[in-house]
């Protein structure tokens, strides 16, 4: 019974400090509540502000994450942005967007390595499903092509040039000797913009 009632004293005493001092332990109780809770709990603009924890050391990063949010629409508009657009907002320095960045890149990563050699790309909707993500976060041109062998099943995804915002190189000679020197039957050629 007294180990109870000092719990409530050591509960009170706590939410008057909160009530004295709002962010003292801020980050503390938002990476507690991922663990606890996951992400589902989290609205965009929290998520993003648990991110900048990790690049903005010891200052209140709730109002970046609102203004990003605002500036570029999403979550995910935000980690597609480029480092030159993310500097537009106030507070957000090189260790921000280079985290920022590399979360996205590392997602295109993952989200590419689940695709194994010898998976079936027979629709187009599959394929562009593929691309899709192959393309996510890019701000320039890229041309690149999918190798599939006779019945469909992937080989690999070849990057064959990167090229400016507005325009890439096409190099049929390389596109051909890729593809014949994985043994590839179908080519599909793909580019965003």
């Amino acid at each position: 019974m007294v180990f109870t009632a000092g719990m409530e004293v050591g509960n009170v005493a706590k939410a008057n400090e909160l009530k004295q001092n709002p962010h003292k332990n801020h980050r503390k109780r938002v990476k507690q509540k991922y663990l606890d809770h996951g992400l589902e709990c989290f609205a965009d603009h929290e998520v993003l502000e648990m991110i900048l924890f990790f690049s903005v050391p010891q200052k209140d990063t709730n109002e970046m994450a609102h203004s990003l949010i605002d500036r570029f629409g999403s979550l995910r508009g935000v980690l597609n942005a480029t480092p030159e657009e993310l500097y537009e907002i106030s507070g957000v320095k090189s260790h921000s967007a280079v985290l920022l960045g590399l979360i996205r890149d590392i997602n295109r990563r993952c989200v590419l390595s689940e695709v194994k050699k010898g998976e079936i790309f027979d629709t187009v909707s599959k394929i562009g499903r593929y691309f899709v993500d192959y393309f996510s976060g890019l701000n320039h041109e890229r041309v690149a092509i999918m190798l599939l062998d006779n019945s469909m099943r992937f080989i690999d995804c070849v990057k064959i040039s990167d090229g400016t915002v507005s325009g890439a190189t096409v190099d049929y000679k390389l596109i051909a000797q890729t593809a014949m020197s994985r043994h590839a039957t179908s080519v599909v050629l793909a580019h965003n913009h």
